[in-house]
């Protein structure tokens, strides 16, 4: 029997933040919670990007007769929240204070048997099925990456001070993948997805207690309830869906929440590149290097080409500059070495145009592409004695700079231990934003630990210090009391005291 959803869903700034950049989106096929970062970066938009894209792919699917499914249904997903990357980058391209905005994405399409799971960031989707509460994603945060590691538990994940710190979002980066997979169900399950705001500060222990409450809107209710008693520190987004059998069918309308329903996202600019001659100009005078005519089969072939921006490499440039010849027979050997008549004046020129107009698409192409490549670089290095994140290339061309500071963090270099001195001195690249803001978070920590072993040995070695000149002290006094009664006795030379030295370790 064909499967359902019941599904309710709620989204709110809670008590600490002053707006909301949280975002969700429920529906009979389709359940979605996107929670946007960047501040005064436009996390908002970042989230309403994402929810806006994927209900649209909703309603479309919600207009054909035969539904996609499965893996089919799972492309179709996947690329939708590729579409909402893609149109990050545009929106930064165009407003350049958006640098630094992004969102988590757990979207879950229902095709009436599974869930087609798209996931990225620390959003979560849980399954409540016959009293046993699993997760079923896998957060991209640092300190998930930790816990995966051993080098934490999750009870230390849960209180860690860089707990927020996410290593893959939705933000335009062309290189951060989401999680795909598909999810079983049956009838009677709950799903919960649900933003930070929630599972960051409620443990899955009590979050299993209150999803459990057999009453949906109770169970939101109490949900709420709990991360405002927790704090409420952050946006809280929540869907919760029942899987059920489809006795009849389930007429509700689909559900938008949080910063979707009122962001309006800005047209996007045209990213065309204008090549400076017309394309069907090209092909109809097309020469070769020297200004010589190209043979008429060929240049045909080139007049059929559509040239666009993405394909100036592989379609103008060949057709343009290569030196074209038709296959050679016996008879017309001789008059393929002939020399070759000078071509007229004006002929000439256009041939010098031609090559140039196509060495400017060439260049203007090239500087996109390099210009793509600069914005998603990143390294970090030292400014005025604070590790700093750089974005651009690490290297400079004479006097000028190709790179620029993003941010200077508040760890001194100084206080970090030689090794982690030397690496930020010497700057080390990382993939992206989100590494190098990781890689700031350890050597924070680095610094830390360095600081308090420091002050830790600096206070041994100076109890020692005074503790060996307090020896030294009572040492001359006691010679002095034995010099005093045996004048003649040979007196015993006293050591110094010694200054102790600290020892610092690894730091």
């Amino acid at each position: 029997m064909p499967l359902a959803l019941r599904t309710t869903a709620h989204s709110e700034v809670g008590p600490v933040r002053k707006n909301n950049q949280d975002s969700g989106y429920a529906s009979a096929h389709l359940l979605l919670v996107a929670d946007g970062m960047g501040g005064a970066a436009a996390g908002d938009l970042a989230s309403s990007v994402a929810v806006t894209q994927l209900r649209a792919l909703d309603e479309e699917l919600s207009a054909e007769e035969d539904r996609p499914t499965g893996e089919e249904l799972l492309d179709r997903l996947t690329a939708r929240v590729h579409e909402a990357n893609e149109l990050l980058a545009d929106l930064t391209a165009d407003e350049p204070r958006l640098d630094g905005m992004g969102t988590t994405v757990t979207a879950a399409a229902f095709d009436g048997q599974e869930f087609a799971v798209v996931h990225i960031g620390d959003s979560r989707m849980y399954r409540l099925r016959e009293g046993s509460f699993a997760r079923v994603t896998h957060d991209h945060s640092w300190v998930q990456s930790l816990v995966d590691e051993g080098r934490l538990t999750t009870e230390q994940a849960a209180t860690h001070p860089h707990r927020s710190l996410l290593l893959r979002v939705l933000n335009g980066a062309p290189n951060n993948d989401p999680d795909i997979g598909l999810i079983d169900v049956a009838a009677g399950d709950r799903v919960l997805l649900c933003s930070d705001g929630l599972c960051g500060l409620v443990d899955d222990v009590d979050l299993a207690r209150m999803v459990a409450v057999p009453d949906r809107q109770e169970s939101l209710r109490r949900l709420v309830a709990a991360a405002h008693a927790a704090g409420g520190s952050d946006n809280i987004t929540i869907v919760l869906a029942d899987v059920v059998d489809e006795d009849e069918p389930i007429e509700s309308e689909p559900i938008t929440v949080g910063a979707a329903t009122t962001t309006t996202i800005p047209h996007v600019s045209e990213r065309t590149q204008e090549l400076p001659i017309d394309p069907a100009e090209l092909a109809a005078v097309l020469v070769d290097a020297e200004g010589n005519p190209v043979p008429e089969d060929v240049a045909s072939q080139a007049r059929a080409l559509e040239v666009h921006s993405q394909d100036i490499e592989v379609s103008a440039v060949p057709v343009a500059t290569a030196t074209f010849a038709p296959p050679a027979t016996t008879e017309d050997e001789d008059a393929r070495y002939a020399p070759r008549p000078e071509p007229p004046p004006a002929r000439r020129a256009l041939g010098v145009l031609v090559s140039v107009a196509i060495a400017l698409a060439v260049i203007a192409a090239a500087s996109i592409g390099t210009w793509a490549v600069w914005r998603n670089s990143y390294f970090v290095g030292a400014e005025n004695g604070q590790v700093a994140i750089y974005r651009g290339f690490n290297a400079n061309l004479g006097s000028w700079h190709l790179n620029k500071l993003v941010e200077a963090e508040p760890v001194p270099v100084a206080d970090l231990s030689p090794r982690f001195q030397e690496q930020v001195n010497d700057t080390f690249t990382v993939e992206s934003l989100q590494d190098a803001h990781a890689s700031v978070a350890e050597l924070a920590q680095n610094a830390e630990h360095c600081r308090a072993v420091r002050a830790a040995a600096d206070e041994a070695a100076a109890a020692a210090t005074e503790e060996s000149r307090r020896l030294a002290e009572e040492e001359a006094k006691r010679q002095a009391e034995q010099a005093s009664a045996s004048p003649s006795a040979e007196p015993t030379p006293v050591a110094a005291p010694i200054q102790v030295v600290p020892d610092y370790g690894d730091c």
